[in-house]
């Protein structure tokens, strides 16, 4: 699996993308996270302060039709909201993105499903956004 650390803002994704670990990504990958972030943002699934305490993960190498990318949250240091342990990475949802139609899945537990099953990403504003 290869790992995206997500500055906060959608032009350091793609620049960011290849250069984690020295690695590098196709153009598919690259757009994959590139819509995975976009839906984060204009979904709102994510608190915006809290943009920058997120990467997200390729859970499958081969995105020509589906990408499953994971989101997870960076503890560091500074800043505080990113605080926690270092050593662990915690799963706060998974994204399935149509790489044709651009549409989005996610498995975030909710009242109304508390299996994590793929629903489609809510349009609009999200009342209970991600925020630890």
């Amino acid at each position: 699996m290869r790992a995206v650390l997500l500055a906060g803002v959608l032009n350091a994704v793609l620049a960011i993308a290849g250069a984690y670990a020295g690695t590098a990504f196709t153009p598919a990958q690259d757009r994959a996270i590139a819509l995975a972030f976009r839906t984060i943002k204009e979904h709102q699934l994510v608190d915006r302060d809290y943009i920058s305490c997120i990467f997200l993960m390729l859970e499958d190498e081969d995105v020509q039709t589906v990408a499953k990318i994971a989101v997870r949250e960076r503890h560091k240091p500074y800043p505080r909201r990113c605080a926690g342990d270092p050593s662990t990475a915690p799963r706060l949802f998974s994204l399935e993105i149509n790489m044709r139609n651009s549409g989005a899945k996610w498995d975030r537990i909710t009242d109304d499903n508390p299996n994590m099953e793929m629903r489609p990403v809510p349009q609009g504003l999200v009342p209970k956004r991600y925020r630890p």
